[in-house]
């Protein structure tokens, strides 16, 4: 009685060995698919055309449409007149300094984007890392 107390004590502590062993093996396959269903890449990856027609459509909706027939020819000159008269009432110095200033302007806003693509890049490459596993050993702890 006392022998097969200890051979079901055994084998409980066996089965519970061998669910420690294959515990670790399965919470990183899990991680990995979880990894793996939220990267929006791999979507990507396995339905190009999906997604592309998905982001057209979307752009065909959010975007307004033009409107082509609205302005007849008297419009659109009174338009160019008032928009020349407004340009002549402006001082050669002042459109410098406007040019100079929008050339700047655009030079910094490109240098910004520049910074944030690569801080952006940083991020995702960091977190693209795998965490190094635990290291693994056979032995079981009593």
């Amino acid at each position: 009685m006392a022998s097969t107390q200890n051979d079901e004590i055994d084998e409980i502590q066996r089965q519970m060995r061998e669910i420690r062993i294959n515990l670790g093996d399965e919470v990183h396959g899990l991680v990995n698919k979880a990894r793996a269903m939220t990267d929006w890449r791999v979507h990507w990856r396995k339905h190009p055309w999906i997604w592309g027609s998905a982001a057209a459509a979307l752009g065909y909706l959010i975007v307004p449409s033009r409107r082509f027939g609205d302005s007849d020819a008297r419009t659109l000159a009174d338009i160019a007149r008032a928009s020349s008269a407004n340009l002549a009432a402006h001082s050669p110095r002042r459109r410098i300094i406007s040019e100079l200033a929008s050339l700047a302007l655009g030079i910094v806003a490109k240098k910004a984007m520049q910074e944030l693509g690569r801080r952006f890049e940083g991020v995702v490459s960091r977190s693209e890392k795998p965490a190094a596993p635990a290291p693994y050993t056979n032995e079981v702890p009593e």
